[in-house]
């Protein structure tokens, strides 16, 4: 018996591509409920950071006051100069025919209805104390000097604030200069053009009645 015939080509086997499982698709999370109404929390966040950057402002505004503060109590007393407070002042300051100061040179009080000008004043043309407090009351500054002491060096300061400022001769002064505006003194036992300077730059307009001078 004939043993069959092997074919001259076979076909190679076809192999068919796996499948590979399917992956099951990931549902999206949920929003998170939310509590504020719509807008309001980005409200809320803005609010908050212009109320801290409101306040650091705040604390550089205090703290730069401080420095300055300092930096003024340095000027005044770096020299020959003291600061007080001493004055005749009441609660209410009122308007007297012949009022009476013990601190000397006056510094606040009850004083009379006219008011002293800016100027240069000596021996009989000095203003009565009750017109120069009454200036000071509206914001002035008074530079005082004893008779023959630091003239020139007061008039330079208050040339460079001709409406604010008075200088007043007086025998009486228990130190050779001073400066007063309202409950706030200089003494000095000397003149001091920095600290007149920085004393008169500081107070001018801080009287209760701050009106205008002249």
């Amino acid at each position: 018996m004939a043993k069959p015939k092997r074919p001259d080509y076979v076909a190679p086997s076809v192999r068919t591509k796996e499948r590979r499982p399917a992956v099951p698709a990931v549902a999206e999370p949920e929003p998170l409920p939310s509590y504020f109404p719509p807008g309001t929390l980005r409200r809320v966040l803005v609010g908050g950071l212009v109320g801290a950057l409101a306040l650091g402002g705040l604390a550089t505004a205090v703290l730069l006051k401080q420095r300055s503060s300092r930096s003024l109590a340095q000027d005044l007393t770096s020299g020959s100069c003291t600061t007080d407070t001493r004055s005749d002042a009441v609660r209410s300051a009122r308007h007297v025919k012949d009022p009476v100061y013990r601190v000397d040179p006056p510094a606040g009080g009850s004083h009379t209805l006219e008011v002293a000008k800016a100027g240069t004043y000596a021996g009989a043309a000095v203003p009565p104390d009750g017109q120069l407090v009454h200036a000071l009351e509206h914001g002035y500054v008074v530079l005082w000097h004893r008779p023959g002491v630091g003239l020139a060096d007061l008039e330079r300061v208050r040339r460079r604030h001709p409406e604010d400022v008075i200088v007043a001769e007086r025998a009486s002064l228990p130190e050779p200069v001073a400066a007063t505006a309202w409950k706030s003194r200089l003494l000095c036992q000397q003149v001091e053009p920095l600290a007149l300077e920085r004393f008169t730059e500081a107070r001018i307009g801080q009287g209760p009645e701050d009106l205008p001078r002249g």
